[in-house]
């Protein structure tokens, strides 16, 4: 028995089956069994009196098909049979970028989609894309009779520094992998000009110093810097905070919230005190605002210049940075060292970890920038006995349970 054309699941394929015999008048009777199809008989004189009965199948390859059977029937009684193993091609399409993200602007999530075909079930692929911590919706789906599609949905979140860079997905299979990419073009997220506020229903305008722009990590939470000076005695009732485009984003009473945001805001701040600052918790990737602050005593509005902010989304937080690492020390010994990481958040600060148990750990919190601190983690620890190369490593666990390491080599001796 012998394949006559490669077995692809949903071509074609044919498979002949041969004996030899002498007796034309009454050849011997073969059949095929295991895979269904058409049958032709031939039959060729191959030397003087020796002839060759042929048994030709032509099927449709499908994934199950695993064993054809051939049986011969002579016209003496006798009986051979002979078995052949079949090993289909499950082959695949190119994956295509069905939907490529084209223009963004920083921060902003676009939904990207790669989709790709494939035969066999069991060849379902994996698909990946060269960006991490971003947030990916996998479906399969079967399009026709062995045939199969698998599409990856990501939400990517751009930088500027992705500017130029390349997109890929890639789908892999058991027999091979296929790529499709696009590259990016980041825009800046510019303060808009020239907009008008809203002072029909204002009792006052007054003034605000709120960041045009602001970033945070998506998953976890973030504290919009916001503050104002008003000159009256009497103290603010409520601050509200609301979505450009429509919608309570933080109010007092529950109910006018919208549902997107309910029990995710809060003001931080001391309305007293002129500190308007808002929490967004469990940041989602489509969070960007604008967000704008208004105030109220009892029903009279307040509203602000400058005080509406724009979220840039980023889908990994900052990477610890460690400081004051020796490249050498002694087995036995003591060593201080720190790690610094910086953050938006700060009603939920990191948590540094090490790799190597402190003897003393002092954490520490400072405010670079308006908004932006930096938590810091200095440790002193004995260096483990053995000479060699040895890793530390600091981890920053992030509200929300992102995480970002570091890690340095030390060269140990004795």
């Amino acid at each position: 028995m012998s394949i006559i054309d490669v077995p692809r699941v949903g071509d074609q394929s044919r498979v002949a089956c041969k004996v030899q015999h002498t007796c034309i008048s009454a050849p011997p009777v073969l059949s095929l069994s295991g895979i269904p199809g058409t049958d032709r008989v031939i039959d060729s004189l191959e030397s003087d009196g020796i002839w060759t009965r042929t048994i030709e199948r032509t099927w449709t390859v499908e994934e199950d098909h695993s064993k054809l059977e051939c049986t011969v029937k002579y016209s003496s009684g006798q009986v051979a049979k002979s078995e052949l193993l079949v090993h289909v091609e499950c082959p695949y399409e190119e994956i295509k970028m069905v939907e490529p993200p084209g223009e963004v602007t920083e921060g902003v999530a676009k939904s990207v989609i790669c989709s790709v075909s494939y035969k066999c079930k069991k060849n379902t692929p994996k698909i990946e894309w060269n960006y991490s911590d971003m947030q990916n919706l996998v479906t399969h789906g079967k399009i026709s009779n062995n045939t199969y599609a698998t599409e990856s949905n990501l939400t990517f979140i751009g930088s500027l520094g992705d500017n130029g860079k390349t997109l890929t997905c890639t789908a892999r299979f058991i027999t091979g992998e296929t790529s499709d990419f696009s590259v990016l073009h980041i825009k800046k997220y510019e303060e808009p000009v020239g907009e008008e506020l809203n002072e029909r229903d204002a009792h006052r305008v007054l003034a605000a110093d709120v960041p045009f722009r602001f970033s945070a990590v998506t998953r976890s939470c973030v504290v919009i810097p916001c503050s104002f000076h008003d000159d009256e005695d009497q103290p603010m009732t409520r601050g509200i905070w609301y979505k450009k485009t429509g919608g309570i984003v933080y109010h007092n009473a529950r109910s006018s919230v919208l549902d997107h945001f309910k029990d995710r805001t809060r003001i931080v701040g001391n309305l007293n005190e002129g500190d308007c600052s808002l929490e967004v918790d469990d940041i989602k990737p489509f969070d960007n605002g604008p967000f704008c602050f208004y105030a109220q005593k009892g029903d009279k509005n307040y509203r602000f210049n400058k005080s509406c902010v724009f979220i840039v989304m980023k889908a990994s937080p900052d990477k610890p940075v460690m400081s004051s690492v020796p490249t050498q020390v002694n087995a036995g010994s003591t060593v201080t060292v720190s790690c610094s990481v910086s953050h938006s958040c700060s009603s939920h600060p990191p948590e540094i970890s090490w790799s190597v148990p402190p003897i003393n750990n002092d954490v520490s919190d400072t405010l670079v920038s308006r908004g932006v601190w930096k938590r810091t983690s200095t440790i002193t620890f004995m260096v483990a006995a053995g000479d060699g190369l040895k890793n530390l490593t600091c981890t920053a666990t992030f509200w929300g349970k992102k995480k970002q390491a570091s890690t340095v080599t030390l060269i140990v001796e004795g």
